[in-house]
């Protein structure tokens, strides 16, 4: 494959991922699913400027707690809080709605709701908690970085999974990405994955268990997914894959 197409893959995961500029992708725009290794790489690109933020804190003599608050506003600020609505949004619509059509309304109202907060509130202690308590090496950098990666493709999984849950929205515009469009990026990751430690292969099986999870509750609860479903997929799998490195390896 040439050498620019690749780059217009990056060029799509980036834009989709955070707020960096990345100029005109040349046409044809890739796919997604072509597109889907991409997304590993950045999702792992921003899980590793987050960790490098806190410990360029911790090297300026900053206490822990206001290091780990940095680095986690300076990932807010990277990819402009993305899949922290995702989660707040989802976490209001399935937390006070009673039927489909009153948790899609939920969902798509801009004004955050007590569930949303309280899980916006939760996950950001459980991220602060976990930076200041993994003893950081290079080797648990990459793995957080590998962790980090590893949501964007439970995301992915997600759209490719479930049906559009309404129409019009993000979760029905890649509803064509299928699981096998997503083999060369679980390809990458388990090859720089087994290249790290085997025992990540263990935090893939939570991080995977809780992606299956979810998206069972998102069929009962709407039938299918959403942006917003997507969004809290990744943060939920990326917390308890970061949780069970401090786990395994502290």
């Amino acid at each position: 494959m040439p050498l620019f197409r690749l780059w217009s893959h990056f060029q799509l995961a980036l834009s989709f991922l955070s707020r960096i500029p990345v100029g005109s992708i040349a046409s044809p725009l890739p796919s997604l699913g072509q597109a889907s290794w991409a997304f590993a790489v950045v999702g792992g690109l921003i899980g590793g400027v987050v960790v490098c933020l806190y410990l360029g804190c911790l090297w300026l003599g900053m206490p822990d707690l206001a290091a780990a608050g940095i680095a986690l506003g300076g990932g807010l600020v990277l990819t402009g809080g993305l899949h922290e609505d995702g989660l707040a949004d989802t976490a209001d619509g399935f937390g006070g709605g009673q039927t489909t059509e009153d948790v899609l309304r939920i969902m798509k109202d801009s004004q955050v709701g007590s569930y949303g907060v309280l899980a916006l509130v939760i996950v950001m202690l459980v991220k602060a908690g976990i930076l200041t308590g993994i003893s950081w090496t290079a080797e648990m950098l990459v793995c957080a970085m590998l962790v980090s990666a590893f949501s964007r493709i439970c995301m992915l999984s997600v759209l490719a999974c479930l049906p559009a849950a309404r129409m019009g929205g993000l979760g029905q515009y890649y509803e064509g990405l299928t699981l096998s469009s997503l083999s060369p990026a679980c390809a990458l990751w388990m090859v720089c994955s087994l290249a790290v430690s085997s025992q990540i292969l263990i935090v893939m099986a939570i991080m995977a268990g809780l992606s299956a999870g979810m998206m069972a509750l998102s069929r009962r609860r709407i039938g299918g997914q959403t942006g917003d479903v997507c969004g809290a997929v990744q943060l939920l799998t990326e917390t308890a894959g970061w949780l069970s490195l401090l786990v395994l390896f502290g």
